[in-house]
C-alpha cells in the first residue's frame, strides 16, 4: 500500500512541493511530516524506549528545521525526500548522542524513486546521480569524523566555508583543504563501488 504522503508527493515536483511549503500549505507540510515520522518509526529506532524517544524528538526537530529553514537552503543536488531524510538522521544522531546511545545506521535513500519508465535524458542523469547518492553514505561513514562533519555541513546542510570555520574554530583555508581532501576520498570510494571515473562523481 502506498503511503498518503508518497501519493501526494508524486503529484508535486520538488520545486512545486518546496514552493507550497514556503506558503505554509498544510498538505505539503504533511508530506514532509509523514516522511520524517516514517523514519522515526523504522525498526532500527525501536530497540528501546530511549531510542524511540530520541527518534520522536528528532522527527519534530527535523520537521521544524525543514519547513522553516531547510526549504530555503535546499540546492536541488539530490531528491528533496533524501535531503529531508538526511536532516532527520542528523537530528536523530544528535538526540542519540545526548542520551549516550549508539548512533543508528539508516538507509536514508530507501523508498526514493530512482528510475521512471518514461525518463528523458535529463531524468536518466538525475537517476544516476541518485544511485551515486545511495552509495555515498557508506563512503561518508568511512571518513574521519572531522572530515565527515565538514562535508555534511558544507554539502548536506549548505553552510558556507566561513560558517564552517566559525563552528570548527579553524581558518576558512583549513576548511577548504579538509573538504578537498575529503572529496578526493569520496571520489575514490565511489570508484571502488563501481563508478569507473571521477567524472561520474564530479557533480557531488
Amino acid at each position: 500500500m502506498v503511503a498518503k504522503g508518497d501519493q501526494l508527493a508524486e503529484e508535486k515536483s520538488d520545486q512545486a512541493l518546496i514552493r507550497a511549503i514556503k506558503q505554509d500549505d498544510a498538505e505539503a507540510c504533511e508530506i514532509v511530516w509523514e516522511w520524517v515520522y516514517t523514519l522515526a518509526n523504522s525498526r532500527k529506532y525501536q530497540e528501546s524506549d530511549r531510542t524511540r524517544d530520541a527518534a520522536k524528538d528528532a522527527a519534530v526537530a527535523a520537521y521544524r528545521r525543514i519547513v522553516t529553514r531547510g526549504v530555503y537552503k535546499f540546492a536541488y543536488k539530490s531528491p528533496f525526500k533524501w535531503y529531508c531524510a538526511k536532516i532527520f538522521v542528523n537530528e536523530a544522531n544528535r538526540a542519540l548522542k545526548r542520551k549516550g546511545l549508539q548512533i543508528v545506521d539508516v538507509d536514508i535513500t530507501e523508498g526514493v524513486t530512482v528510475i521512471d519508465e518514461n525518463q528523458d535524458v535529463e531524468d536518466q542523469a538525475t537517476a544516476v546521480s541518485q544511485q551515486i547518492q545511495k552509495r555515498l553514505e557508506p563512503c561518508l561513514q568511512a571518513l574521519p569524523l572531522r572530515e565527515r562533519e565538514i562535508i555534511e555541513l558544507l554539502y548536506l546542510e549548505d553552510k558556507s566555508p566561513a560558517v564552517a570555520a566559525e563552528i570548527f574554530k579553524i581558518s576558512r583555508n583549513n576548511i577548504n583543504v579538509i573538504a578537498h581532501r575529503a572529496r578526493k576520498k569520496l571520489q575514490h570510494c565511489l570508484q571502488l563501488a563501481g563508478f569507473a571515473t571521477a567524472a561520474e562523481v564530479s557533480s557531488l
